[in-house]
């Protein structure tokens, strides 16, 4: 069982499952998955730092990050995403078109915001991707929360949340729709949110 290792890169490959339930020096890991067929990864581990996690999905991958403090999370073609951690620098949750579920259960305090392709100990920054909108081509990671992008979501829950040190973007779309537009089911649980430091930028349907 994989254990002992800081840097985990996986480009371009057809594998349908991938677990690392025991990292325990984990700096980086960046995964990207090709295949067609629904996906799943998991990542999980006791862990002295705070680790990037930058993953790469084909719009069919179910992701679980357990970690207790994430440095950063960027997760991409996903079309669910559980995210088991207390504490979190940055989390970008873009370029889903068939995102059902983000839920981020024991996060209580995000930031304070990221700086964008800088070397920081042992991790870069990843490159934006082809195609990636101007909302975020210009202002790289200047948010501690980003939700920007995803189709035909249905739940974006954080029901632990309680403090943002930065700011906060929620802009999604429904298919057949102008872009900054989402669908009516959509809803965005931030219940216990008491203190963003920056700004809110919300389109949609907001609980708690």
């Amino acid at each position: 069982m994989l254990q002992n290792v800081w840097v985990i890169q996986i480009d371009a490959h057809n594998l349908t499952s991938l677990e690392f339930q025991n990292l325990s020096s984990l700096v980086q890991i960046r995964v990207n998955f090709t295949s067609t067929e629904h996906a799943r990864l998991i990542i999980a581990g006791s862990n002295p730092f705070a680790p990037d996690v930058w993953i790469f999905g084909n719009d069919n991958l179910q992701l679980e990050v357990w970690f207790k403090t994430l440095r950063s999370l960027v997760a991409r073609g996903c079309y669910e995403i559980y995210v088991l951690a207390q504490s979190a620098g940055y989390i970008e949750i873009s370029e889903n078109p068939q995102l059902n579920l983000l839920d981020v259960a024991g996060v209580n305090i995000l930031g304070p915001p990221l700086h964008a392709y800088q070397t920081d100990g042992y991790a870069t920054y990843p490159p934006p991707l082809a195609g990636q909108t101007a909302l975020y081509m210009d202002r790289l990671y200047p948010d501690s929360l980003l939700i920007v992008n995803n189709q035909v979501s249905e739940i974006i829950s954080f029901p632990s949340l309680t403090i943002i040190q930065g700011s906060l973007q929620v802009i999604n779309r429904g298919i057949g729709l102008p872009e900054g537009w989402i669908v009516g089911e959509t809803e965005f649980q931030f219940p216990v949110l008491r203190n963003v430091t920056d700004s809110i930028l919300i389109e949609g349907y907001v609980s708690g």
